[in-house]
């Protein structure tokens, strides 16, 4: 499952850009870069996100907040082609954000947020779920390592640094995200190797799963289902 990487840039340049049924965009951006440019598109939000962007204390969250909104309806609107105003997002069952229009065809997509990188991912081909994590060391890691599959725990101890925590918790959190059913899904009841995701030792081939970085210090993981 092939998936492209946009980036700030690439917003001023959508008409080049189109969206396969096979495909997956990932957009990476970082919100410091688009400041003025938030600020001005705004007006697409609804009265209930303005009040929820300025119920944030720091401005950080507020503008990761804006920018995650905005993009998700600009830019889905450009992929349905429809007005920006057409795109509603709402939850299902267990908080999942999904996209809604009068379209019959229905666009994929996932978000996630940390530090100053926004991220979005957008595919028709089915669901899918995206984590960006900002690589900050703190003591107790490894003890929240003990709630993962006891594989990954044993490879989390035995690495020299963090970055083996974040790698682990990426992926699980996108895979996670992926099939919608959040706090439901035990983090110890399956496990995440290089080669993919794996429950009871068996590898689930219905699942892709992508590690890689947006940028220094930042770890992402992508998982597609491909089925």
């Amino acid at each position: 499952m092939k998936f492209h990487i946009f980036r700030d840039e690439n917003l001023f340049k959508l008409s080049k850009i189109q969206l396969n049924d096979k495909e997956n965009h990932v957009w990476v951006i970082c919100w410091e870069n688009i400041v003025s440019w938030i600020n001005k598109e705004k007006s697409v939000l609804k009265k209930n996100e303005l009040k929820m962007a300025e119920s944030f204390y720091f401005e950080e969250d507020k503008m990761r907040y804006m920018t995650g909104r905005i993009l998700t309806k600009i830019l889905s609107a450009y992929y349905l082609e429809i007005k920006s105003e057409e795109v509603f997002i709402e939850q299902d069952f267990y908080g999942k954000p999904f996209i809604v229009s009068h379209k019959e065809k229905r666009l994929y997509h996932n978000i996630s947020h940390s530090g100053k990188y926004v991220l979005l991912v957008f595919t028709y081909s089915g669901l899918v779920g995206i984590d960006v994590e900002e690589e900050k060391y703190f003591l107790e890691y490894k003890e929240i390592a003990k709630n993962f599959h006891k594989e990954e725990y044993s490879k989390i101890c035995k690495s020299s640094d963090i970055h083996e925590f974040y790698r682990v918790w990426t992926a699980k959190e996108a895979y996670v995200k992926a099939i919608g059913k959040g706090l439901q899904i035990n983090l110890n009841s399956f496990n995440v190797r290089e080669d993919g995701i794996y429950e009871r030792d068996k590898k689930l081939e219905a699942w892709d799963l992508f590690v890689f970085k947006v940028a220094d210090r930042y770890t992402t993981a992508l998982v597609i289902n491909k089925i």
